[in-house]
This record gives C-alpha cells, sequence and structure tokens, in this order.
C-alpha cells in the first residue's frame, strides 16, 4: 500500500514537473535570497522567489482559459496600427537629427522606442497574425532592431564601437594586406576575418562597414530564426512576441552594437546548429549540416566552439531525461554528434590553435579558483547599490518573465519535447551567464548571457501570453503584454549594457565605447610624434597601434596602462601621459582593472606633480615631466 502510494505520488510529480519545479524552486531561492541578501545574487534569488510565487498564485487560473480571441480586423485595422508604429519611428529619426549634443542620443529617442514597442506588443494581441501580416509586423520588430543597433554606428561615429574591435580590424588588414592569416592569436580561427575581409575587398568598404554588412547582418537574421522556432514550437503570435522582446534585449544589443567580434558570428551558428538539431529531420544530410556549422563556430572563436559542444550536450541529456520521464521523444541528436564535436573541438584547440592553457586559465577566473584580472565593478568604481540595481532590472524582469514561461511551458497542457530540449538548454546557459554576471565575472558573464536571451525568448513569449491569461477582460488580455514589453524596454535599452551614449540613470557605469573625430585624429597626430613608451588606457590605445606593416619592420608599440597609476595617484614618471577629456570629465576610466573611479581631480594632480601640457586637441591630452620635483 505504502509503495503503491508513493509510486503514484512520484507519478503526479513526473505529470506536473511545473508545480514540483516551482515549489523546489520557490523554496531554494528563498533560502538564496535571505543568505545572500546585500550581495548581486540576492536579486536574483528574489527573481527566481517571485516569479515561482506568481506561477503557483495564478497557474489554475491560466491553464484553463483560452487565449482570448482576436478581432476579426480588415485592411484598416492594420492600416491605424501601421500609421501610429511609422509616425513614431519617424519621430525616433527626427529626434536623432536635431540632437543637441553630437555624440549623444536625446533621451525622447529612447521613450519613442519603448512607444514603439508597446505599440507592436498590442497590435500582435489584438490582430490576427497570419500570412504576409505576420512577415511585415517581423519586418517592422527588425526595423527597431536596426535603429537600435546600426544607426548609432553610421550616424554618431567615425570610428568602431567595442573594446575588442581594433584587435580584429588589425587581424583583418594583416589577411588582406598578405594574402594569408596571421600565425598569432586568431590567425587559427580565422572565419569571422575571412568573411569581413571578404565583404571588404569585394564591396570596397572600409572594415566597419564591411563588419556591420555581413556580421551585424548575419546577426540580425538571429530574429527570424528565432520567429521560426517559436512559431513551430508554438504558434505566430507567440513568434513575434518572443521577437519584440529579443529585439529590445540589452546583452543583444550589446552584442550586435558594441562587439562586432568573432563571438558574435559564433552566436549566429549557435542558434543555426540549435534549429537544425531540433527541428530538421535525422538524416545523413542535416548530420553534414550540422557538423559544418560546428566546424565554422570553431574556426570562428575558441568559446563559440565550446558553446556549440555544450548545447549539443545539453539537448542530448535533456533527450534522455525526456524519454525518461514521459517514455517518449525524439531519438535525433545522439550522443556521437556531441561526441564528435567535442573531439573535434579538443583536436583543434591542442594541436592546431594551442588555445588549450588560455581555455584553462578562463575556467579557473569562470569558478574563482584564481582571482580574476578584472576585479568586481563595484569595488572598483565605487558604483551605488542603486545604480547597480537600475541597470540590473532589464535583465531581471526578462528572466523573470521567461521563468514564468518555462514553467508553464513543464505543465501537462503545453508539454512538448523539442520545447522542453530547448528551454533547458536556455535556461543551463542562463544560469552559467547570470552566476558570472552576479560574481563579476565579466569575461563570461557577457559571452554567456548573450545566448542565454536568445535561447529564452521562447519562454519569454509564453510568459507574457501566460500574464495575459490572467484577466478576463479582453481588453486587459490585449494590452497588458504592450505594457509590460514597455516596461521591459525601458530598462533594457537605457542601462549601461544597451546605451553607452546617454547615462539615463548611469552616470557611474556607462562608458562611451567609441572613439570621435577629434579623438581619431588627435591618434594619428600622436603616432607621428610621439616614438617613445607612453602611457595610456587600455582602449585608446587601439587608435595608436600602426597599420599594417610586414613583421621585419614592425616595432611594437610599448605602454603603461594608466589605470594602475591612477588608483595610486602615482604619475613621478618621464614617460608621456595620454589622457582623453571624456574619460578626465568624469572620472571613469576602464582598463585591465576594471572600471576605475577616481575622487581626485586628475590634472590638478599631474601639475602637482611637475607635469606640463604638451599637447591639446580639446579632446585629447598629452602629459610630460618638464623640471625635476
Amino acid at each position: 500500500m505504502v509503495k503503491n502510494k508513493i509510486s503514484a505520488c512520484v507519478t503526479r510529480l513526473i505529470q506536473d514537473a511545473d508545480v514540483g519545479l516551482a515549489i523546489l524552486a520557490a523554496i531554494s531561492a528563498g533560502a538564496l535570497f535571505f543568505k545572500l541578501t546585500g550581495t548581486r545574487f540576492g536579486p536574483v534569488a528574489l527573481t527566481l522567489l517571485v516569479a515561482c510565487l506568481v506561477y503557483l498564485l495564478v497557474r489554475k487560473r491560466t491553464l484553463s482559459v483560452a487565449a482570448g480571441s482576436q478581432t476579426s480586423a480588415g485592411p484598416l485595422g492594420y492600416l491605424a496600427f501601421n500609421a501610429v508604429f511609422f509616425a513614431l519611428f519617424a519621430a525616433s529619426l527626427m529626434v536623432i537629427k536635431f540632437r543637441p549634443e553630437l555624440y549623444v542620443r536625446p533621451t525622447a529617442y529612447f521613450f519613442i522606442t519603448v512607444a514603439l514597442t508597446s505599440v507592436l506588443a498590442t497590435e500582435i494581441m489584438s490582430l490576427p497574425q497570419r500570412g504576409r501580416y505576420a512577415i511585415h509586423t517581423l519586418m517592422r520588430i527588425v526595423l527597431i532592431t536596426v535603429s537600435l543597433q546600426v544607426l548609432p554606428q553610421i550616424i554618431f561615429y567615425d570610428s568602431l564601437s567595442g573594446s575588442d574591435v581594433w584587435d580584429h580590424r588589425y587581424y583583418t588588414q594583416w589577411t588582406l594586406a598578405t594574402g594569408h592569416t596571421p600565425e598569432w592569436a586568431y590567425g587559427k580561427i580565422p572565419v569571422f576575418h575571412m568573411i569581413v575581409g571578404g565583404t571588404s575587398l569585394v564591396t570596397g568598404l572600409d572594415y566597419k562597414f564591411a563588419s556591420l554588412l555581413s556580421v551585424g547582418t548575419f546577426y540580425i537574421a538571429v530574429l527570424p530564426l528565432v520567429f521560426l522556432m517559436v512559431k513551430r514550437l508554438f504558434n505566430t503570435r507567440l513568434g513575434l512576441l518572443a521577437c519584440l522582446a529579443l529585439a529590445t534585449a540589452n546583452w543583444y544589443v550589446y552584442r550586435g552594437v558594441l562587439d562586432q567580434v568573432p563571438h558574435t558570428l559564433g552566436v549566429v551558428f549557435l542558434v543555426i546548429i540549435i534549429y537544425c538539431v531540433l527541428f530538421m529531420e535525422p538524416a545523413v544530410k542535416t548530420v553534414f549540416i550540422c557538423i559544418s556549422f560546428i566546424a565554422l563556430a570553431t574556426l570562428s572563436n575558441t568559446l563559440s566552439a565550446f558553446q556549440s559542444t555544450f548545447i549539443l550536450f545539453i539537448i542530448w541529456v535533456t533527450i534522455q531525461l525526456y524519454r525518461w520521464l514521459y517514455r517518449e521523444g525524439s531519438t535525433w541528436a545522439s550522443a556521437n554528434l556531441w561526441v564528435l564535436s567535442f573531439v573535434g573541438m579538443f583536436s583543434h584547440w591542442m594541436y592546431v590553435t594551442g588555445a588549450i592553457t588560455s581555455i584553462a586559465l578562463r575556467i579557473e577566473w569562470a569558478f574563482g579558483l584564481q582571482e580574476m584580472y578584472i576585479k568586481p565593478f563595484a569595488q572598483t568604481a565605487g558604483v551605488p547599490q542603486g545604480e547597480v540595481l537600475l541597470n540590473d532590472m532589464g535583465l531581471l524582469i526578462f528572466y523573470g518573465i521567461s521563468i514564468l514561461g518555462v514553467l508553464v511551458c513543464l505543465s501537462k497542457r503545453y508539454r512538448n519535447s523539442h520545447v522542453f530540449y530547448l528551454l533547458v538548454t536556455g535556461f543551463a546557459f542562463a544560469v552559467l551567464g547570470l552566476y558570472a554576471y552576479s560574481g563579476s565575472k565579466w569575461l563570461l558573464s557577457d559571452r554567456w548571457l548573450g545566448p542565454s536571451v536568445i535561447l529564452l525568448a521562447p519562454a519569454m513569449g509564453a510568459g507574457l501570453d501566460l500574464i495575459s491569461k490572467v484577466f478576463k477582460a479582453r481588453l486587459w488580455q490585449r494590452i497588458m503584454p504592450g505594457m509590460l514589453v514597455a516596461i521591459l524596454t525601458f530598462f533594457m535599452i537605457t542601462n549601461a549594457t544597451g546605451n553607452y551614449d546617454n547615462p539615463i540613470y548611469s552616470e557611474k557605469t556607462t562608458l562611451r565605447y567609441s572613439n570621435t573625430s577629434s579623438e581619431m585624429a588627435a591618434a594619428s597626430t600622436l603616432t607621428e610624434i610621439i616614438h617613445s613608451r607612453m602611457i595610456v588606457s587600455s582602449y585608446y590605445l587601439g587608435l595608436l597601434r600602426p597599420p599594417y606593416q610586414p613583421p621585419e619592420l614592425q616595432q611594437p608599440l610599448q605602454y603603461e596602462e594608466i589605470q594602475e597609476r591612477l588608483v595610486k595617484g602615482d604619475f613621478d614618471t618621464d614617460v608621456p601621459i595620454v589622457v582623453q577629456e571624456y574619460n578626465t570629465s568624469r572620472n571613469l576610466w576602464y582598463g585591465s582593472l576594471g572600471f576605475v573611479r577616481i575622487d581626485y581631480d586628475l590634472k590638478e594632480n599631474l601639475s602637482k606633480q611637475g607635469l606640463s601640457r604638451i599637447y591639446d586637441s580639446g579632446s585629447v591630452f598629452v602629459y610630460l615631466k618638464t623640471r625635476i620635483s
């Protein structure tokens, strides 16, 4: 009798996996929240706790309620929404065109973009989305992404955006000039540089626009691919909601606008691999396509190679788990595929790139086995806890709604093997990313959070749909997702990750990752007049590196990182010190120590230590010791 009761209880828990998981997660999150209060892990645990409790409260009501019926609208309904959308979009362009500050998007632009997403979300929930109407809505979502990712790079700056892009420009120029890839660093994983270099060669565009045209286009194409996945898993409406939430997600915007780097391209290959494994028929052709994209991910970025293998492993594990729990599911994506990927990846690291030691070092950084060279942000920059929380708010809301979506997709009504595989994989990425992000393991967090928001986009769509069903009135069912998307979009596109030019509430956390025309001209002048070792920030160093030269003529640029001296306040040196006015005016610097904020006047400090200004372009200064103290 007892054995039968236990068996029946276990069976019920398996069938109602959403309830059991929500209860277990809520208990764990509550314990973690009280233990980690005051740390960056605290809000993450609180988000999980609130999401689980909300789901348990609304579960019975929402799962028994059908989705609100949509208006059978004719052309006039679509015309009205389109007129409002394009009027707002035109207004956002006009606001940028007549901006009062040359390198800053006006605050009005962000509020108009929030209104754009709210209008689109309301349209998606109110009108039938089928055929050409769905395609047209998807095109407008892509238009919002282009506005957030591409326009700032084209209109605002002549330079590249991002912290590592200068290195990759150099590798690409080397490849074009010599006809072969270099022997160092990314020379052994050349796909990114070959694509950008090939685009530049064919079109005649410079590196910046060649990168935007090739890699940027591939990255934006992730949106239609996510739409197709969610449409096959659920329906067209949830596919559009998922794409809309993803289009404005800060880590998706960040990867597209700030870092046109190999991992950006690698993320595209990761999404394609997932699509092939989950939705293509298990055949020799599919295996060949999967292996091809695994190879491309391996040859574009070291971490992308690991992530593709990790994805295949997680999907295989979830397939086995789902079949064990529910006696059904796919047999595709067998162990052979991920073992082949694993062997290929490690063989490439061991015998081609020699990257195995750097991978081991990054694993030590990731799990705290060795102190990472980038110190925690709040520690070095003295960022107020409230500002940190505001910057995290968008991500927390995104994951909170996604958790609701994960739980509802595990319920008996919506359970599907492919949904299970995809959401578990996305959740694994999110856990690793949030662990790194909350612990300030920055090098890993931004490489995991980007793919995680893409993989959890289906759960986001399901979560928004769940919330809409809480209300009986059809009007509220239609406008509530629009209101939530508006709130989410505001925090996503205004925080320090998605917005680097207008610090609306991120005075101590936002840095401009692009150089102005004046700063670029100053760099060109400095390379002509300074031939000695110099003290300069690691970011501005990218502009000072000389153009392509053959190895036998190339002289390595000797420099010393300014941040260490900023922390100590010691500038007693005979080496020229290069200072950007932008950083000086805000006393915020980024480099090998992470973000550092100083509490003294740098120019006054330099003067007291006997240094005089020998170069002044208005945007860049050079100081040199001219007398003995």
